[in-house]
């Protein structure tokens, strides 16, 4: 396994630990660019970029995650297994977890097409 597909890995178990919806997305070169991993908990959204040890974003994943922390989310850049900014995202997720959810109320939730016509 690559340095950075350790420091995923060790990511990957983070976040199943606090029940995360998380994915990352396949670089195919089409289509905007994103980081390593995107996820959210309990209505917050944040992001993370792998990276091997002594490695730093890219210029693009910095332009990317600036857009992602203008939108209110946060970033993380993790670049070995034993990088302290894993302990910053075990905190932020655990924070996160013990939150009020973040998501507007809603008054009702579609899965679905919507049957009934919504009227403002």
């Amino acid at each position: 396994m690559t340095p950075e597909g350790k420091v995923k890995q060790k990511v990957r178990r983070l976040l199943d630990k606090y029940g995360v919806h998380s994915f990352m997305p396949v670089q195919s070169g089409l289509g905007a660019r994103h980081v390593d991993i995107i996820g959210c908990v309990a209505g917050y959204y944040f992001c993370v970029e792998v990276k091997a040890e002594g490695k730093d974003a890219t210029d693009a994943q910095k332009v990317t995650m600036r857009d992602v922390r203008r939108a209110g989310g946060v970033t993380f850049v993790i670049s070995s297994v034993d990088d302290p900014r894993l302990a910053h995202l075990e905190y932020y997720l655990a924070w996160c977890s013990k939150r009020p959810a973040a998501r507007p109320v809603m008054l009702k939730q579609y899965t679905t097409e919507p049957t009934e016509k919504l009227t403002a």
